[in-house]
């Protein structure tokens, strides 16, 4: 299950699940989900079915990533039903495990939807995004989200060592901060300059890329 983020109302969440897209209300009486998008999605114009991989919430609607075997589709998702908006290529079987997809953000923040990477192979992820065409970037460190930096887009990678991220653009690598011991989970935010990590002593950080500082850092208490 893959959340997508807060849905209409304060306490909705969306999330994907089954390849299906759900709306789950939080509120303090009522616990329901309902579905939103229907798996498979609508056929594309060549009759071949797909299922939602992932899906984040944006300012103008639901921003989808459909998985049709031999591409990956990039959908937007409002009251006007969905829309394509961009479409990348990749072997069919690409995925396995991981849908290979990350959601992303831009700064300055973009003007539509934000930036999107798909892995189409083992050593490249192509990123596509509304104010961008498509441009390839070779990682073999995992890749766990995407930005577009003054148009410039990076993948938020792990660096070499394990022990910190790095943004990965098509010609360069710069590193973030170190952290305290391994990463054992990163999360990058898909609307706001975020990326935060934590490690096996606890401690949790949450990077803004805007100020290039952390502006949450917990550490882990030591023991009595």
């Amino acid at each position: 299950m893959r959340a997508a983020g807060l849905g209409p109302g304060r306490r909705r969440v969306v999330f994907v699940a089954a390849g299906r897209l759900w709306l789950a209300d939080l509120g303090e009486h009522t616990r329901w989900v309902s579905e939103v998008a229907p798996r498979p999605v609508a056929p594309a114009d060549d009759g071949r079915a797909g299922a939602v991989v992932d899906a984040r919430v944006t300012a103008s609607g639901l921003l989808l990533a459909i998985d049709r075997g031999d591409r990956v589709e990039v959908a937007t998702f409002g009251r006007g039903g969905l829309g394509r908006v961009a479409t990348i290529a990749r072997p069919a079987g690409a995925a396995d495990d991981d849908p290979g997809v990350r959601f992303g953000f831009a700064l300055p923040a973009a003007t539509g939807w934000g930036p999107v990477a798909v892995r189409v192979d083992d050593g490249r992820w192509d990123v596509v995004g509304a104010d961008l065409g498509v441009a390839a970037i070779a990682a073999t460190t995992p890749v766990h989200g995407v930005a577009v930096l003054g148009g410039d887009p990076a993948l938020v990678v792990e660096a070499d060592d394990g022990r910190r991220l790095a943004l990965q653009h098509r010609d360069r690598r710069a590193l973030l901060p170190r952290a305290g011991g391994a990463l054992v989970a990163v999360a990058c935010a898909a609307r706001l300059p975020l990326v935060a990590w934590a490690t096996p002593a606890g401690d949790v950080v949450v990077y803004s890329l805007a100020h290039a500082a952390a502006v949450v850092l917990r550490a882990a208490e030591e023991p009595a």
